[in-house]
């Protein structure tokens, strides 16, 4: 230790040295503080770079999350939705942000598939995805769907609770293509007959099982190989002959084909219908062919082919039907019978050619023969292709397969349009005028009773009106017969078109008409004869220059007052008809006593005359005729 007084004493260059060694110091943290400045910035810029690269990384994330094509979903631990991209809207119509907490997603999943979806929420990680399978699913548009979720947890965030990404893929359509594809593939195994397709270049593309059992390979074995490489040579190759044929014409074919089966070493005919596939476009895809073995039904096959000759040539119409009466074949008569073409019939039900005119019960009955004995036969009237009706009695027997159940119907029909016909003109003779083809005094007579009995029911009156024309005996003796004739179905056509539909004009023989008329008295009677006369007396041309105008004389008598039985009407009416010749024609005239009077009073002299003449009983008077100027006899 050093006494204070012999403390040493700062000499004055100290204090200098002190000061420079602070300057230092100051400058070399000025320095410091530069640098570090420096560096501060550029870590400033460097972390703003990296903000901005985290939001357009972000953005492009909140994009690609928004845009993606499948269905995105941000839920919690719960399965409620947090979030779900453009896709998942669609799905289950939210907005971009789901309004918490949301249930819409596990709402449209169904109750079985809900535990499923949170049992893969609670063992995903962040490392690996859990697949939760065959969910099914409703949409907001109500479909049904089955969809697999892919979940993944995401990276935790400080202060946040956990989330999970929910990935749907929709299945449905390959379920549906598989189901179809299953489905395809069972109904072609399911039949004998081997069912093929072979490209342009006679390379398998499809094949069933039945195929496998022909060539003894297995279908993998099959496909993608040529002909040549499954079959033998000679085989093969009139394959593709027929393969050309049907691509070259563009329709199908039916062929026999045989092969040599090389597990029993003989050969085995096939029947094969080949057929063209096309695409969309139109270009072709494939040869499509169905072949059936046809080697034990030679016999068969011959009997067959002459059955199909008798369908083609028969006489009669012969058409086929499935169980559901769609036509499947129809031979030549029965085209040229319906009027319609073997490719318009076919696929068609039997009833387009249904008429309307045949009772129900006809059918009712047909389909009761037909479940009870297999056979019906009748008349039917159909209607062909014109619109035209046609009568055909038809046979109609049921088709059977070995199990004796009905596979469809065989219709033979033998065409009686030509024999209703003339029954029908042999009918309408005997009810109807040949010349005029007005109804005759029998049908006349039919009408007339039954207008009487409604007549009596009702308190009503009915007007008979007996028309005879004027001088047509002098048309017949000067211009011939057929003139005449002319001249009556003139007359003919225009008394039934001066009358109700409701009326009857008859033609009971010469130049005689009768009119009938239901509910009409004494003043629409004469009104209609009226009518009538002033038709009749239009001018018509009689051979090819002569005009002529047709005169008539009408009577007409009312039930009750003038008869109550047609006969007795027809008369009086016929009375007075003649009452309006004798009174100068050209008239109608209504039936009174007085005219009965007169006839009977005529009737009594006429045949009190004519044996008088004959015994001598008469004696004639002549008077002469003098002219009062001169007194000369002029008669």
């Amino acid at each position: 230790m050093i006494p204070p007084s012999e403390t040493p004493k700062a000499t004055p260059a100290e204090p200098l040295l002190d000061a420079q060694a602070e300057h230092r110091a100051l400058t070399a943290l000025a320095d410091e503080l530069v640098s570090l400045n420096a560096e501060l910035d550029a870590q400033g810029e460097e972390l703003r770079e990296t903000q901005r690269r985290a939001m357009l990384v972000s953005d492009r994330w909140n994009l690609m999350f928004e845009r993606l094509p499948v269905p995105l979903l941000l839920v919690d631990s719960q399965g409620l939705a947090l979030r779900c991209n453009l896709k998942a809207q669609e799905w289950f119509g939210a907005g971009g942000k789901f309004p918490l907490p949301s249930r819409k997603f596990l709402a449209a999943i169904s109750m079985a598939g809900r535990p499923r979806l949170l049992e893969g929420l609670h063992s995903a990680t962040e490392l690996s995805a859990t697949e939760v399978a065959d969910l099914d699913l409703t949409s907001l548009a109500g479909q049904a769907l089955l969809v697999d979720a892919e979940v993944q947890r995401m990276p935790p965030e400080e202060g946040q609770a956990p989330q999970w990404v929910v990935l749907l893929k929709d299945r449905t359509h390959e379920i549906e293509r598989r189901n179809e594809r299953s489905l395809f593939y069972s109904l072609m195994d399911s039949t004998e007959d081997g069912i093929f397709a072979v490209d342009p270049q006679g390379r398998f593309l499809l094949v069933n099982r039945a195929v496998e059992r022909i060539l003894l390979l297995r279908r993998e074995d099959i496909l993608g190989r040529s002909r040549d490489k499954v079959m033998p040579l000679s085989t093969a190759l009139a394959n593709l002959a027929d393969d050309q044929t049907v691509i070259r014409e563009g329709r199908p074919i039916q062929v026999l084909e045989k092969l040599l089966g090389p597990a029993h070493g003989e050969h085995r005919v096939f029947s094969v219908n080949k057929f063209p596939v096309f695409d969309k476009r139109g270009q072709l895809l494939a040869v499509g062919g169905v072949a059936r073995d046809v080697t034990e039904d030679s016999a068969q096959r011959e009997l067959l082919q002459l059955s199909d000759l008798v369908f083609k040539h028969s006489s009669d119409a012969i058409v086929i039907t499935d169980i559901d009466t769609r036509i499947r074949r129809a031979n030549k008569a029965f085209e040229r019978l319906s009027g319609f073409s073997q490719e318009r019939l076919v696929g068609h039900r039997i009833s387009i050619l249904r008429s309307g005119r045949q009772p129900h019960a006809v059918y009712q009955e047909m389909w009761l023969a037909l479940g009870q004995h297999g056979h019906w036969g009748g008349e039917l009237t159909n209607r062909n292709a014109a619109g035209e009706f046609y009568t055909v009695w038809c046979s109609i027997s049921a088709l059977y397969d070995d199990a004796q159940k009905v596979i469809g119907y065989m219709a033979i029909q033998t065409d009686l349009t030509e024999l209703r016909r003339a029954q029908a003109a042999e009918q309408k003779l005997a009810t109807h005028d040949a010349l005029t083809g007005l109804p005759n005094r029998t049908v006349l007579l039919d009408r007339l009773t039954l207008a009487l009995s409604a007549a009596r029911r009702r308190h009503k009156t009915v007007a008979v009106m007996f028309m005879d024309l004027d001088h047509f005996k002098e048309v017949n003796d000067t211009m011939g017969h057929s003139v005449g004739d002319s001249l009556l179905q003139e007359v003919a056509r225009r008394l039934t078109a001066n009358l109700r539909s409701e009326d009857t004009v008859a033609r009971i023989g010469g130049d005689e008409f009768v009119v009938l008329l239901p509910q009409a008295d004494a003043v629409e009677a004469s009104a209609v004869a009226q009518k009538l006369l002033h038709a009749l007396e239009q001018p018509v041309r009689l051979g090819e220059t002569t005009e002529y105008r047709p005169h008539g004389s009408f009577g007409y008598a009312i039930f009750p007052v003038d008869g109550d039985h047609p006969e007795m009407l027809l008369r009086n009416a016929d009375i007075a008809m003649y009452a309006a010749k004798a009174d100068g024609r050209h008239r109608a005239m209504g039936y009174c006593r007085e005219l009965s009077d007169q006839a009977e009073t005529f009737f009594e002299i006429r045949n009190a005359i004519l044996p008088a003449v004959a015994n001598g009983e008469l004696r004639v008077y002549l008077q002469p005729k003098f002219r009062i100027g001169d007194t000369a006899v002029v008669g």
